[in-house]
Protein backbone atom coordinates (compact mmCIF):
# COMPACT_ATOMS: atom_id res chain seq x y z
CA UNK A 1 0.00 0.00 0.00
CA UNK A 2 2.73 2.38 0.63
CA UNK A 3 6.24 2.84 -0.42
CA UNK A 4 8.93 1.95 2.07
CA UNK A 5 10.28 4.63 3.86
CA UNK A 6 14.17 4.51 3.18
CA UNK A 7 13.40 4.35 -0.57
CA UNK A 8 11.31 7.97 0.14
CA UNK A 9 12.48 11.04 0.15
CA UNK A 10 10.54 13.41 2.05
CA UNK A 11 10.46 16.21 -0.75
CA UNK A 12 6.92 17.28 -0.62
CA UNK A 13 6.83 17.46 3.34
CA UNK A 14 4.84 20.60 4.15
CA UNK A 15 3.08 20.40 0.85
CA UNK A 16 -0.68 20.28 -0.10
CA UNK A 17 -1.90 18.41 -3.57
CA UNK A 18 -4.88 18.07 -4.68
CA UNK A 19 -5.27 15.26 -7.17
CA UNK A 20 -9.11 14.10 -8.69
CA UNK A 21 -9.36 10.99 -10.41
CA UNK A 22 -12.10 7.85 -11.38
CA UNK A 23 -14.77 7.96 -13.75
CA UNK A 24 -17.34 11.23 -14.22
CA UNK A 25 -20.11 12.06 -16.09
CA UNK A 26 -20.94 15.40 -17.19
CA UNK A 27 -25.22 16.06 -18.01
CA UNK A 28 -25.80 17.99 -21.33
CA UNK A 29 -29.36 17.46 -21.42
CA UNK A 30 -31.51 15.24 -19.25
CA UNK A 31 -31.51 11.92 -21.50
CA UNK A 32 -27.61 12.38 -22.62
CA UNK A 33 -24.15 13.32 -20.74
CA UNK A 34 -20.66 12.73 -21.40
CA UNK A 35 -18.42 10.56 -19.56
CA UNK A 36 -15.20 8.76 -19.57
CA UNK A 37 -14.32 5.22 -17.88
CA UNK A 38 -11.40 5.96 -16.65
CA UNK A 39 -10.82 3.60 -13.19
CA UNK A 40 -9.18 5.78 -11.23
CA UNK A 41 -6.18 3.84 -10.49
CA UNK A 42 -3.44 6.34 -12.15
CA UNK A 43 -4.76 8.81 -9.68
CA UNK A 44 -5.03 6.42 -6.54
CA UNK A 45 -0.90 5.45 -7.51
CA UNK A 46 -0.11 9.30 -7.47
CA UNK A 47 -1.77 9.64 -4.44
CA UNK A 48 0.06 6.84 -2.91
CA UNK A 49 3.41 8.35 -3.84
CA UNK A 50 2.63 11.75 -2.71
CA UNK A 51 1.83 11.17 0.26
CA UNK A 52 4.75 8.91 0.55
CA UNK A 53 6.98 11.85 -0.47
CA UNK A 54 5.57 13.68 2.39
CA UNK A 55 2.19 15.45 0.91
CA UNK A 56 -0.85 16.11 2.57
CA UNK A 57 -3.19 14.25 -0.05
CA UNK A 58 -6.73 15.61 -0.78
CA UNK A 59 -8.31 13.57 -3.53
CA UNK A 60 -11.11 13.84 -5.71
CA UNK A 61 -12.69 11.16 -7.05
CA UNK A 62 -15.97 9.77 -9.40
CA UNK A 63 -16.61 5.98 -9.81
CA UNK A 64 -13.68 3.70 -9.18
CA UNK A 65 -12.60 0.48 -9.82
CA UNK A 66 -9.99 0.41 -6.90
CA UNK A 67 -9.88 1.06 -3.12
CA UNK A 68 -9.17 4.68 -1.46
CA UNK A 69 -5.55 4.25 -0.25
CA UNK A 70 -5.56 5.39 3.69
CA UNK A 71 -4.26 8.14 5.01
CA UNK A 72 -5.63 10.93 2.32
CA UNK A 73 -6.20 14.05 4.21
CA UNK A 74 -9.84 14.02 2.83
CA UNK A 75 -11.71 12.47 0.06
CA UNK A 76 -14.54 13.60 -1.72
CA UNK A 77 -17.08 12.17 -4.23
Amino acid sequence: DSIPAPWTHKILAGKKTLISTGATFAAIVPVRGITNISSGQMGIALARACRAAGAQVSLIHGQLQTALPSGMADTIQ
